[in-house]
């Protein structure tokens, strides 16, 4: 991981007999430490980074209110070694061999326009559930066929209306703007805000108990 840890110097060990390192003594002592610690930070980032999966799905669960569980299910994690450095990672979209387009839309936000039809469809509250879901799934012209007709409005907008009830279900709109959500990056967030706390049991335990900073 990029960065450490700020500290003043010396660097006490601790114990009952207290002694103090130079920094060209901790250097060595770290150097010589250093595959303890590879080995450690591993281990600590692999719990981290499924810790942080288990955030984001529950984060995907309210905001954005994943409905049909296949954006959670593409939330993966882990930890690795590559060139030389320790890093864990989460990503959503195409993990655990779940394909979902949409993921990065959600996680960064952007301006969703219709892949087959002319417009996207808004549910008004007429169409909404209880828990917040559209009544229909897509595409309404599968699920909701003949139910629905068009009705223009005098300013020019376009509205579904239900042949039933006569109410006004959905908006129909070219295009909508999405916000972000940060489903992983709020799980992201509070990963990193541990790592000092990690970074630094780690350097004590792999200096046999040493502590950064004064006593």
């Amino acid at each position: 991981p990029q960065g450490g840890i700020d500290s003043p110097w010396p660097l006490s060990t601790g114990g009952i007999d207290d002694m103090t390192l130079t920094p060209e003594q901790f250097t060595a002592k770290l150097e010589a430490a250093k595959p303890v610690i590879q080995g450690g930070l591993l281990r600590e980032l692999g719990i981290l980074a499924l810790e942080a999966e288990a955030e984001g799905k529950r984060n995907a669960t309210t905001r954005p209110h994943a409905r049909m569980g296949r954006l959670r299910a593409s939330i993966a994690s882990g930890a690795r070694e590559r060139n030389g450095a320790v890093e864990a990672f989460i990503n959503a979209g195409s993990g655990r061999g779940v394909d979902v387009k949409y993921a990065a839309m959600q996680e960064f936000g952007g301006v969703q326009v219709p892949r087959i039809a002319k417009y996207l469809r808004i549910p008004l509250p007429p169409a909404l559930t209880s828990a917040k879901d559209d009544r229909f799934a897509t595409p309404l012209r599968a699920t909701g066929a003949g139910l629905f007709h068009v009705l223009e409005a005098a300013d020019g907008r376009l509205f579904l209306v239900n042949n039933n009830d006569g109410e006004l279900w959905y908006k129909l709109v070219r295009s909508a703007k999405i916000p972000a959500t940060r489903f992983l990056g709020r799980a992201f967030d509070s990963a990193r805000a541990r790592m000092p706390g990690i970074l630094s049991a780690l350097l004590g335990e792999a200096l046999g108990g040493s502590q950064v900073g004064a006593p």
